[in-house]
């Protein structure tokens, strides 16, 4: 019922939420998403969407203080299906959060894909010879998080 909705609109999608480890630091979080906000202007809206990892995340998965702040349309209570996750990934114009299953459809597809993670996390060596990395893909760790580089990605590979 959501993914009607969303035909034809444009939209980045933030999934911050991961395994334990690989969850976006709330300081992270709080930092970029206001930025985001200004510099997209209104002209594309965020999705926050995720899934629960009930036993291996022990942080709940709340994105209503974001929602709140006007940074982000919360999708959650909608309860969207992996496949409705997986087409809303695919109609995306940009993810931006974790290492994720849906930031995996958006490289597959060639759409702006900004990974964030901790130190010394290791890439899938596979990425590419599936993946155009050059065109699609910006990684970041969490200790030198650079949201002026995460922006320039964007505006190089978004039309706005």
């Amino acid at each position: 019922q959501v993914l009607p909705k969303l035909s034809g609109q444009r939209y980045g999608l933030f999934a911050p939420f991961s395994k334990e480890r690989k969850t976006l630091p709330e300081a992270i979080i709080s930092h970029l998403l206001p930025r985001l906000n200004a510099w997209l202007g209104g002209s594309v809206k965020i999705f926050g969407a995720g899934r629960k990892y009930l036993r291996t995340n022990r942080r709940e998965q709340d994105f209503t203080p974001y929602a709140t702040k006007g940074w982000l349309t919360d999708l959650s209570p909608h309860g969207l299906s992996v496949p409705g996750a997986i087409e809303l990934a695919r109609g995306a114009s940009f993810y931006v959060g974790a290492n994720s299953c849906l930031a995996l459809v958006t490289m597959s597809r060639g759409i702006p894909t900004v990974i964030l993670e901790p130190e010394a996390h290791e890439n899938p060596a596979f990425w590419p010879r599936l993946f155009d990395l050059q065109t699609c893909l910006l990684i970041q760790q969490f200790g030198s998080f650079d949201i002026r580089q995460i922006i320039a990605f964007l505006s190089r590979r978004l039309l706005l």
